[in-house]
């Protein structure tokens, strides 16, 4: 496995045959927890545009596996040239992926960002207007163990309660083949779609070399569709399918183009993302 940081060049080749490697514009130091969901197949692929399509070697017993990332960044800075520009503020942020889906007529891989959410107005802004994430402004309020994300009218969005006694570990105490599923998946090259209705990906890696994390058991509750097909439901994720870290090292590249010949469409054919 790669440990998903900028020197072992996770996913770079899939998405584009441009030899030149990302680089880095932001990075931020996570705390937080990432799950392991899976869905019905008919669920996954509404969350999912028609320019792309499942990749079927991933259902099991009739479901596909999302990934849920929510928590906080912290110590964010921008990289120019570089060198990171601290951008002084520490921001919930909550997100909702669909790994290993394919351009169909391509076999281009990538992870669809379906859906997020962020505290932070510059991180929903650039996240739209520049990368093409789907995001929405809400915030995240912890409890203990429990999580609830509200929309920016104070709405109950979603919330979770996690089993968190395990204990605390150095990564690669011990193989752990979800999380690799899930670090290998947010490693893929990230598809968005702008607001202006052009297609864009970016590189996402995801560093645990110095990190804590540790197993947990997850109850989830979707109180309102966060997008077209995903709520309400709820759903039980046992240890190792979820879990908890700490202090895990974020970097995001520039966004990129898809190349001509991948026949792009606009938001005129897709239709708009909705809620």
């Amino acid at each position: 496995m790669t440990n998903g940081s900028m020197s072992s060049g996770p996913a770079i080749g899939q998405a584009s045959e441009e030899s030149t490697p990302p680089l880095v514009a932001g990075r931020a130091l996570f705390d937080g927890y990432l799950v392991s969901v899976p869905l019905p197949v008919v669920v996954a692929q509404e969350l999912v545009p028609p320019q792309v399509e499942l990749d079927q070697e991933r259902v099991l017993d009739g479901t596909y596996p999302v990934v849920l990332v929510m928590g906080q960044q912290k110590h964010g800075s921008i990289v120019r040239a570089g060198v990171p520009i601290p951008v002084g503020s520490n921001y919930s942020e909550f997100g909702l992926f669909v790994p290993d889906v394919l351009w169909r007529g391509s076999g281009l891989r990538f992870n669809y960002v379906a859906q997020m959410y962020s505290g932070y107005f510059p991180a929903v802004f650039v996240g739209n207007v520049d990368y093409g994430y789907a995001k929405h402004f809400g915030d995240i309020v912890r409890e203990d163990d429990r999580l609830f994300l509200n929309s920016e009218n104070g709405e109950l969005l979603f919330h979770a309660y996690f089993d968190g006694n395990a204990p605390w570990r150095r990564w690669r105490a011990e193989s752990e083949p979800t999380m690799d599923f899930i670090q290998s998946s947010l490693s893929q090259p990230m598809l968005g779609l702008r607001l202006s209705g052009q297609w864009v990906y970016s590189f996402n890696w995801w560093n645990l070399d110095r990190a804590l994390f540790r197993r947990v058991g997850a109850t989830l509750s979707v109180d309102q569709p966060l997008v077209r097909g995903f709520g309400p439901l709820t759903a039980s994720v046992p240890r190792g399918g979820a879990f908890e870290v700490k202090s895990m090292l974020w970097e995001l590249s520039w966004p990129r183009f898809p190349a001509s010949d991948w026949d792009s469409p606009t938001t005129t054919s897709l239709g708009r993302r909705q809620r």
